[in-house]
């Protein structure tokens, strides 16, 4: 909350100084929209790091983390599963409590596979970014009391890749890391199904974390033509010569990466 209440203070500060300077109410205008703004880049992307730093800061060259939101599916895990057992590929899955709660078995399967278990919200409701601070601790117990066996690492990434003060508060109170990505598959609700792979593989360059969904609201001829684009492009990373690390690894070598960066300066 620390950004967000700094970033208040300037605007209380800059309105300050315009009343004193009797600027004129065009000035209170733009000062509350570059004060818009600001919040509304610092809500829309993560990366921004205005209301608390986010990981991975870096595209690493030739290097890819998967990383895959939502689930466990009933309808899509299992075969997303086998997919990645076939390509060799551990990822991670930023799992939904609310769903991994009704199917427990899903969730240890995917443990079992080799595969890290983070946290992506409880409820993954469309008004999340509106909650307060108390409403997101209710969240977090509800997640960790289902998921808390699993979480290795304390990785969050919000629904809908939106995050808010309240959020960011809350996340640094529990000691969450906010990790983001590179490389966003649009690949869920009505979003294009056809050459998936090939949208994807075009924003693959230098490297970095890819994010896709594990699960699918689609009949099933839709749900084998998204497995058929996935199975695709997991082949042709490989092919491209590009070293899939586990997230772990990857954010690692970005710590590593940002440190070297720093003693540079």
């Amino acid at each position: 909350m620390n950004r967000f209440i700094f970033l208040n203070c300037l605007a209380v500060l800059g309105c300050f100084w315009i009343y004193m300077l009797d600027m004129g109410r065009i000035y209170y205008f733009f000062c509350a929209v570059l004060y818009l703004t600001i919040i509304s880049i610092g809500v829309c992307n993560l990366r921004s790091n205005i209301f608390m730093d986010c990981k991975p800061q870096h595209r690493l060259s030739q290097k890819i983390a998967l990383t895959i939101d939502d689930g466990p599916d009933v309808n899509f895990t299992i075969p997303l599963l086998c997919l990645l057992k076939k390509h060799g590929i551990h990822a991670t899955f930023f799992l939904v409590g609310k769903e991994s709660e009704k199917y427990p078995d899903l969730v240890k399967k995917i443990a079992q596979d080799g595969h890290s278990i983070a946290f992506h919200g409880y409820s993954h409701s469309p008004w999340s970014n509106f909650y307060l601070a108390c409403d997101w601790e209710k969240e977090f117990q509800k997640a960790e009391s289902i998921l808390g066996i699993y979480l290795k690492k304390k990785w969050f990434r919000p629904p809908f890749a939106l995050i808010s003060p309240h959020l960011a508060y809350v996340l640094e109170k529990l000691q969450y890391t906010l990790v983001s990505f590179h490389i966003r598959a649009l690949d869920f609700g009505n979003r294009r199904i056809h050459r998936l792979s090939e949208r994807l593989l075009k924003k693959l360059s230098p490297g970095g974390v890819v994010m896709i969904h594990g699960s699918v609201q689609a009949n099933a001829y839709q749900k084998e033509k998204i497995l058929a684009e996935f199975d695709t492009f997991f082949q042709k990373i490989k092919t491209s010569g590009y070293e899939i690390l586990t997230l772990e690894n990857y954010l690692e070598l970005d710590s590593k990466s940002l440190d070297k960066s720093r003693n540079v300066l």
